[in-house]
């Protein structure tokens, strides 16, 4: 699980996030940035600018490995109005890249 972890870590740091070991099987994980996406306007913002969070566990049983994600926006306090498709990409953007990282390990 070692492996994944770096792997994972490494993929969301090259894709300008901020990763925090927060224990040897949980990285969590931010991207993005409330106050240029509050400047800008949501609708006019790439989907790397949202601000969203991660948690990435990673769980090892026997000879098998398992990593959850558990991803949610992190605008704060606001109302997100007419961006929710937008964030939706988002969430699945971040967890894309998670699962493409982990693919050296997973033989997929």
């Amino acid at each position: 699980m070692a492996a994944a972890r770096e792997l994972v870590r490494g993929a969301l740091a090259s894709d300008s996030c901020t990763v925090k070991l927060e224990n040897p099987n949980r990285l969590t994980a931010k991207r993005g940035s409330q106050a240029k996406m509050r400047t800008l306007g949501g609708a006019f913002v790439n989907l790397k600018v949202l601000p969203v969070r991660l948690e990435i566990d990673f769980v090892e049983t026997g000879n098998h490995g398992t990593v959850g994600i558990f991803a949610a926006s992190n605008l704060g306090v606001g109302v997100m109005l007419g961006m929710e498709e937008k964030y939706r990409d988002a969430v699945a953007d971040l967890a894309d890249l998670v699962v493409g990282a982990l693919a050296p390990v997973t033989g997929e």
